[in-house]
């Protein structure tokens, strides 16, 4: 069939130059006003982290001073990664980075006479924070530990396909029932058996100790942060398994009450 006449193409759709992702061009006063917010809080993080590092050196290097400088440390990495991640987003860092060095522009040097500093001093602060590996090693055991609980949870969530949405609890069958009891059981039954084994594994054959997950040990640091994750998803996958079970009971009460009538 011909097509006669004036052909209006959709403008919606993109054409190889409309796929590329556009950026503003970096200037670094909009950047910096743009950007106030988050630099007001490195500076904060900043100042806290000489303060704790002057004091772990004046009072001995304890551990309380040692672990407060490297948890402000890794909240000032933090912010950086957001301020960083948020420059990118914007003006394309990591995609244009080497027009942003290489291109005869005044918005270029603008960048050069930002990025290097920076990036310098990411690098002396990373440098510094070597020294403190153990108070970092020390932060990471904890979040491990609390990483376990909604690790366990979105793992219960992703699965829950394996309930049919429909099913009423209250009205389905015997059947019913008990197979959607079974599936709501199964995750944080198979969790708990999988983590607890695994922690036994490493108390055993390693000779670690539970006390060692929060105590500011040199031991292997691997297997520690995995005995902290094994344990915090152990945790959660108890206390699911003790909910659903205390919801299902109240749900057989419920049915078994609804019988007797």
């Amino acid at each position: 069939m011909a097509i006669t006449g004036n052909v209006d193409y959709d403008e919606s759709i993109p054409d190889e130059e409309q796929e590329d992702e556009q950026f503003d061009d970096f200037e670094i006063g909009d950047f910096f006003e743009n950007s106030r917010s988050l630099f007001a809080v490195l500076g904060v993080f900043a100042a806290l982290s000489i303060y704790l590092l002057r004091l772990s050196v004046r009072e001995g290097s304890s551990w309380p001073e040692k672990t407060g400088f490297a948890a402000s440390l890794t909240l000032f990495l933090l912010v950086s990664y957001a301020l960083l991640k948020k420059a990118n987003n914007k003006y394309g860092f990591l995609v244009n980075f080497l027009d942003h060095i290489l291109l005869p522009q005044w918005r270029n040097v603008e960048f050069i006479m930002f990025i290097v500093p920076f990036s310098i001093l990411l690098i002396s602060i990373i440098g510094i924070a070597s020294n403190y590996i153990s108070s970092f090693l020390y932060i990471l055991r904890i979040m491990s530990f609390l990483l376990g609980t909604p690790i366990t949870i979105l793992l219960f969530e992703k699965t829950s396909w394996m309930i049919d949405s429909n099913t009423d609890m209250h009205n389905a069958s015997a059947v019913e029932f008990i197979k959607a009891s079974l599936y709501l059981i199964t995750i944080p039954v198979v969790s708990l058996f999988l983590s607890t084994l695994f922690s036994g594994y490493l108390l055993q054959s390693q000779n670690l100790q539970v006390s060692m997950l929060f105590e500011f040990t040199s031991g292997d640091p691997v297997e520690l942060i995995l005995l902290s994750f094994s344990y915090g998803a152990a945790i959660a996958a108890f206390l699911l398994l003790f909910a659903i079970v205390f919801l299902l009971f109240l749900s057989i009460l419920e049915r078994f009450y609804i019988l007797v009538q």
